[in-house]
């Protein structure tokens, strides 16, 4: 199973440590903090990629899968919201790699930056955003006793790792 919250903590605390502002959740219920910051929406909690889950041995199976992000960045000043904007692009494009993946994570792909601007009431505030798609393993333990052992097809015994009657 995956872990989502060392996934969200890898990412936000990479995120904030490269932006120097607060990184949320969007659609929260907490008050806002003060602009600048960041926010997200995991917008695909979990996607198993085409193809089988794989045992690996010690009771664990895995298959790759992925997640989808989606990154905004709020400021008053346009000027402020680009160059944060560029610099979270650029952590997820090349300086959080290696945090990222010390966390069991890579990026798959990291979408263009586009305006998600908005007028609240009289004020305009800036918002540039865009889509990062993560890739880890999805990981499930299984119990080593539920594992046939053996089994007889065709009057031949085949024993758990191929072998047919012994050979």
């Amino acid at each position: 199973m995956i872990d989502v919250d060392k996934i969200r903590q890898a990412v936000v605390c990479g995120l904030r440590d490269t932006l120097g502002a607060p990184v949320i959740r969007s659609n929260t219920t907490q008050a806002l903090p003060k602009l600048p910051f960041c926010s997200y929406t995991i917008q695909s909690l979990l996607e198993n990629s085409n193809g089988a889950w794989q045992r690996i041995g010690n009771g664990i199976d895995r298959i790759p899968a992925r997640q989808v992000w989606s990154v905004t960045v709020n400021a008053e000043k346009y000027i402020t919201c680009a160059t944060l904007a560029i610099l979270a692009h650029d952590f997820f494009s090349k300086s959080g790699i290696l945090v990222l993946k010390d966390n069991g994570i890579v990026v798959e792909n990291v979408g263009k930056i586009t305006p998600r601007d908005t007028l609240i009431t009289v004020d305009y505030e800036y918002r540039q955003g865009f889509d990062v798609q993560l890739g880890f393993m999805n990981t499930r333990e299984y119990d080593t006793e539920d594992v046939i052992q053996s089994a007889e097809i065709g009057g031949k015994v085949i024993q758990n790792g191929g072998n047919i009657n012994g050979e």
